[in-house]
């Protein structure tokens, strides 16, 4: 298998691209590169966020730090995974930091393509593309409530809905559990 088909590959199987059409996965595939990463930190926290990356082979964790200074993972990532993709999309820093559990793989796509190519490129590359990266920052967004919502119950701060509250609450309190169950 040549390397523009390897990209191909790769790129059916990330959510949001699973039905695009062979041509149009070719044309999004060649403006990707290829990495190899051994063990080795991937992208770090706070750095400038300058490539895009999907993860074809391998395991990464996510380590997020937190302020006092402590490293948490917060996540671990499998084939098709996109990451660095929140803070090239909004011209930021990183968010997290992202290290290869082992031999990793990944494809890269420069920043500055990555934000031309949504706004300028061709309809049959950007959609697919666009779509990759909603389908990839909603399952973010929902694994992020998901670790808030149990951090909140483990702290005593919401009552699991399963649960139901076995006593009547003030407002106050009530209203408190409300918000952070939002």
């Amino acid at each position: 298998m040549n390397d523009l088909d390897y990209r191909a590959e790769v790129l059916s199987d990330v959510p949001g691209l699973t039905d695009v059409p062979p041509l149009a996965l070719e044309e999004l595939a060649r403006e990707f590169d290829v990495r190899n990463h051994d063990g080795v930190l991937i992208c770090t926290e706070g750095e400038p966020a300058d490539v895009l990356y999907i993860l074809a082979e391998g395991e990464c964790e996510v380590i997020k730090t937190a302020p006092n200074g402590k490293k948490y993972k917060v996540a671990v990532l499998t084939g098709g995974c996109l990451f660095g993709h929140v803070g090239v999309m909004t011209l930021a820093t990183r968010t997290a930091s992202v290290r290869a559990r082992g031999r990793v793989r990944t494809l890269v796509m420069p920043a500055r393509r990555a934000r031309e190519l949504l706004r300028n490129g061709d309809f049959a590359v950007t959609s697919p593309f666009r779509r990759a990266l909603i389908v990839a920052l909603a399952r973010q967004l929902q694994s992020s409530t998901a670790t808030t919502m149990k951090l909140a119950v483990d702290a005593g701060l919401a009552v699991p809905a399963a649960s139901g509250a076995a006593r009547e609450l003030d407002p106050t309190e009530a209203l408190l559990r409300a918000q952070s169950q939002v």
